[in-house]
């Protein structure tokens, strides 16, 4: 027997899911792993529904996976030391690198990767 918890923790993730997965172009399954993506980089449930979007728009942008953009940024941020409310800059920042030049994703993964240790 499946029981449903409403004061549950997961249901903000949940609702973000099912929203998203009607609004884009991604169904709700791929949404929660992109949350999934982030959750195993260690960030929050609300850092994770802030980055949501972005990262969608991102993903959609860059014709990549949902799973390695959430990598992308979510590592951006860290290393960083950006929060939630750098989204929309991190997002714009990334999109603008590929559309002035000839990176494609693997390309930027690899100059953040650069950036970040080097």
């Amino acid at each position: 027997v499946i029981s449903f918890n409403p004061s549950s923790k997961l249901l903000p993730s949940l609702a973000s899911q099912i929203k998203y997965g009607s609004s884009t172009q991604y169904t709700a399954k791929q949404v929660g792993g992109l949350q999934t993506a982030y959750a195993r980089l260690g960030l929050s449930q609300d850092v994770i529904l802030g980055v949501t979007e972005g990262t969608l728009n991102l993903a959609t942008a860059l014709e990549s996976g949902l799973g390695d953009t959430a990598t992308l940024v979510g590592s951006t941020m860290k290393s960083f030391g950006l929060d939630v409310s750098d989204t929309e800059n991190i997002v714009n920042s990334l999109t603008r690198s590929t559309q002035k030049s000839s990176l494609d994703f693997v390309k930027l993964c690899l100059v953040v990767y650069c950036l970040v240790h080097f």
